[in-house]
């Protein structure tokens, strides 16, 4: 039993980090830890993606195919070093809302097929269903400010039954 290209978890992910990608570029984005040195920088974000178990079912659609929905949340963290000279106080809070309008309720973004076809087929949509920001602590070791922003999204795929 082949997994489908909606089945796959890279094809998710690659969607999600492609539309960030393109549509925040205000610090550098850590992507689940690809190498960002924080040491360089005085601001960036990390993104990453986590799945829970999907809900199996049957006929999704209107030619009887199974389908599967899991729950998918996007974290991302942005951080920004502690200054002797703050330029800007506010900035912190900026990047967080520039990045919780990204992912707003309710928006569809598109899952492509990244496994097979390099992104030029559009197999799914995931549908953004909550969104909530904080502020994290302090980090003294580290020295930095942050804030974090949570996109909770729905996903429904096909799947091939045994």
């Amino acid at each position: 039993m082949a997994i489908l290209p909606e089945g796959r978890e890279e094809n998710v992910v690659a969607s999600l980090f492609t539309y960030l990608g393109t549509n925040y570029t205000d610090t550098p984005v850590d992507y689940a830890g690809s190498g960002v040195k924080e040491e360089d920088m005085d601001e960036w974000a990390r993104a990453d993606v986590m799945f829970t178990i999907p809900r199996y079912s049957r006929q999704t659609d209107q030619q009887g195919n199974f389908g599967a929905e899991p729950l998918i949340m996007l974290n991302i963290n942005v951080f920004q070093k502690q200054t002797p000279y703050e330029k800007d106080t506010y900035r912190l809070i900026r990047l967080g809302d520039t990045l919780r309008d990204l992912f707003r309720v309710p928006l569809g973004i598109p899952v492509k097929d990244y496994v097979e076809n390099a992104g030029a087929n559009r197999i799914g949509t995931l549908q953004t269903s909550e969104i909530e920001t904080t502020s994290l602590p302090f980090d003294q070791t580290r020295g930095v400010y942050g804030r974090n922003i949570t996109s909770t999204m729905r996903y429904v795929f096909r799947w091939e039954a045994p």
